[in-house]
């Protein structure tokens, strides 16, 4: 039965200066099973104001008003950005007049005398108004999934433009690592000449030193010569500080270091000195801030000659080309070395 049906509650906005005629309005709407919280208005200002709180579900507005017209009364709600429906009920409105209120925005026009169409036309509308807002949820709900992907997409392509990025500055790094190579090979080329001229061994020993340190920028680097054939005793060359390097302290950490190097015919690549565990030296190496190593055997013929060892002041992460490269460094040094020894036998 209609008494048994819970009733609807409709929130009505009345912009109106006659309390009867409001009255009327609100009586019509609860004839038809609604229960009606309704807030009646005349001026402007609480026009304006109740617009702001957006708590009406439905606008209903008289066009001629004591204090301002229905037009500006329309103006202030679209203003407002209202979601209300705004329906004039007016007594005195011409056709014409209602026709450009709803042009302008206005969503339906009931004159007073024929109230038995508010009702149908307030339905109308608040079904219309949830289908606009179930629209704008959707678009919303589209528009973030949208969104997402987007930020989706852009991370992914982040993603890549970085891998490129490396890619890239790891082709650069490979390129300058080979033009280093083919230099320094040309200069042990050169040095190997010099010393069949007459260039004795420790001066051909610190040239190739010094192209070492060429080959590996921000090094320091020694050569160390086993005298007799064995690895039990040696002399160290560099390109500077020779006395420093031919210290009994940097003897033991380089036998520590590179004894692999001198033991197995292999080099040996240590990115970080300090994580080495069985680094004995590890606090000798940080008060001479040397922080990679790279160690290579100088072996020529069938014969280990010594070795070659590189230090690093900053960090350096030893690729395997990189090995690669300065072990055939080592390779044709050792070539050298062991021709420049023979002459001087």
């Amino acid at each position: 039965m209609e008494a048994d049906r819970p009733k609807r509650t409709l929130r009505v906005l009345i912009l109106e200066d006659s309390e009867d005629d409001a009255l009327l309005m609100v009586r019509e709407l609860q004839r038809a099973g609604y229960e009606v919280a309704f807030e009646r208005v005349d001026t402007p200002q609480f026009f304006s104001a109740e617009l702001a709180l957006e708590r009406w579900d439905i606008v209903l507005a008289d066009y001629h008003l004591p204090y301002f017209s229905g037009y500006e009364a329309l103006e202030l709600w679209k203003k407002s950005a209202s979601t209300a429906p705004l329906i004039f009920v007016s007594g005195v409105m011409t056709p014409e007049v209602a026709v450009g209120a709803i042009r302008e925005g206005a969503h339906d026009y009931i004159n007073k005398n024929h109230l038995g169409l508010l009702v149908p036309a307030i339905e109308r509308e608040l079904g219309a108004a949830e289908e606009r807002r179930r629209a704008r949820a959707a678009l919303q709900s589209t528009g973030e999934e949208l969104n997402a992907k987007i930020r989706k997409q852009a991370q992914e392509l982040e993603g890549l433009n970085e891998a490129l990025a490396a890619e890239v500055a790891r082709h650069e790094q490979t390129r300058a690592m080979v033009r280093r190579y083919l230099e320094c090979r040309a200069l042990l080329r050169g040095a190997a000449e010099r010393a069949a001229a007459g260039l004795d061994l420790p001066d051909l020993a610190r040239s190739v030193v010094g192209i070492f340190e060429r080959a590996l920028p921000d090094s320091v680097g020694t050569v160390r010569l086993f005298e007799g054939g064995g690895i039990g005793e040696s002399t160290a060359y560099a390109s500077t500080l020779e006395t420093k390097w031919r210290d009994p302290m940097w003897e033991t950490a380089e036998r520590a270091l590179a004894g692999q190097a001198a033991g197995s015919n292999s080099p040996v690549a240590i990115n970080k000195l300090e994580d080495e565990p069985d680094n004995p030296c590890r606090a000798f190496f940080h008060a001479e801030g040397l922080v990679s190593y790279f160690a290579a055997p100088l072996s020529a013929r069938g014969k280990l000659l010594g070795r070659v060892s590189l230090y690093t002041r900053r960090a350096h992460d030893f690729s395997r080309e990189e090995i690669e490269l300065l072990a055939a460094l080592a390779e044709q040094a050792a070539l050298a070395i062991d021709d420049s020894q023979r002459r001087s036998q």
